[in-house]
């Protein structure tokens, strides 16, 4: 079974993949932290913005195919957001900076081998904006980018999870962490 955990900075991803780890020693979970350090052993060449988004997301392309091809039959990988984000996010994120990259095109390849990769269920973590923001002030945890540019666009990757059969919204506003990993084994038993 592949598991995509979903969500945006702060709604606790990081923390339900720790706490099903813990309950399914066996699964395969990655994280944030392993696509990071994917990156940061590929550093970026000379070049212009556009030529390094398409570096950095052919490298992110291969490290989800590695594990999808590696896996073993009837084994569970949790994704700290997974294919479909992915595909989302190298479709999206150049408009949003007001670029005109013809991605379909330079990315042809890549994004054919994201489409394949599905996953069986993704749990998109929701939270209320108020919570939400809460929760970034008082995390003990760095986050980089722009947590507003996050929540202005949420309305929008929302829309996008909601037409996918596989996904399951899980509102964490009033839930501890213990709670949603409750929740949320329910779905993968």
């Amino acid at each position: 079974m592949i598991v995509s955990v979903e969500g945006f900075k702060g709604v606790g991803k990081t923390t339900l993949i720790a706490g099903l780890k813990a309950e399914f020693p066996h699964f395969l979970c990655t994280t944030g932290e392993q696509k990071l350090q994917c990156l940061k052993m590929n550093p970026l060449k000379e070049g212009d913005a556009e030529s390094n988004f398409y570096f950095t997301r052919r490298i992110l392309v291969a490290y989800f195919s590695d594990i999808w091809e590696r896996r073993t039959p009837g084994q569970t990988i949790i994704f700290d957001r997974g294919p479909e984000e992915l595909e989302y996010f190298t479709l999206h994120y150049p408009r949003q900076l007001g670029c005109d990259w013809n991605v379909e095109k330079n990315l042809n390849r890549e994004l054919d081998v994201l489409r394949r990769m599905k996953s069986d269920l993704i749990v998109f973590l929701d939270v209320e904006e108020e919570v939400l923001s809460q929760r970034r002030r008082s995390a003990a945890k760095k986050r980089s980018g722009d947590a507003g540019t996050d929540l202005l666009n949420s309305k929008h990757m929302r829309s996008f999870f909601e037409r996918l059969p596989c996904v399951r919204f899980l509102d964490t506003s009033s839930l501890n962490p213990c709670a949603v990993v409750d929740a949320v084994k329910i779905w993968i038993r």
